[in-house]
């Protein structure tokens, strides 16, 4: 109940749908746009004529699910917990208008991951050429030593030579701040 974890010769599910963590992963939620086959993990949500599917998905992002684990061995999350979470629906037209919204704001997002995704590849396969090939700009003019197989100037030293690994500081520590505001700074995993 984290996502894709393989493929199947056909849906079990032949409609868009939530699907949402029931074991192991509690609470996370998860939108299929196309026909999908939930594991026994899962709960799931198909299209009704009450709401906008969408827009419920959203919503239910906003419940909390993740904490509402009731077992003790493996997480789990007990429906009859998740059906008595209260949430806010306004008319279908405002509903499908909120998901539209937020829709546009998700294409964004995932838009932007991507050209990332481009840019990081960029960014390794210059590394890769500069730095591994040794076809950096001005490669052309550089003597290269013959003992080191470096550039004139390079040099190879111990990473121990060059900068000190620091350890970070425990979570839970007097440092650590669990709520985010102007004079807060990022607490990094």
């Amino acid at each position: 109940s984290a996502g894709q974890i393989d493929f199947h010769t056909s849906a079990y599910v032949e409609s868009q749908g939530i699907i949402i963590g029931r074991k192991g992963s509690v609470g996370k939620i998860y939108f299929s746009d196309k026909p999908f086959f939930p594991i026994d993990t899962t709960y799931y949500i198909i299209p009704n004529k009450n709401y906008n599917l969408k827009f419920l998905f959203y919503n239910i992002q906003t419940l909390g699910l993740e904490n509402l684990n009731s077992d003790a061995a493996v997480p789990g999350l007990n429906r009859e917990t998740a059906y008595s979470q209260l949430i806010s629906i306004p008319p279908l037209q405002t509903q499908k208008r909120i998901a539209d919204i937020l829709s546009a704001y998700d294409d964004l997002i995932e838009n932007n991951l991507k050209r990332i995704k481009l840019l990081e590849q960029a960014a390794q396969n210059i590394y890769k050429e500069w730095f591994v090939n040794l076809r950096f700009p001005g490669h052309e003019n550089t003597p290269i030593n013959e003992e080191t197989g470096l550039p004139e100037g390079w040099k190879e030293v111990l990473a121990k030579e060059y900068f000190d690994f620091k350890r970070g500081i425990e979570v839970g520590s007097k440092n650590y701040v669990t709520e985010s505001s102007e004079n807060t700074i990022p607490f990094l995993r």
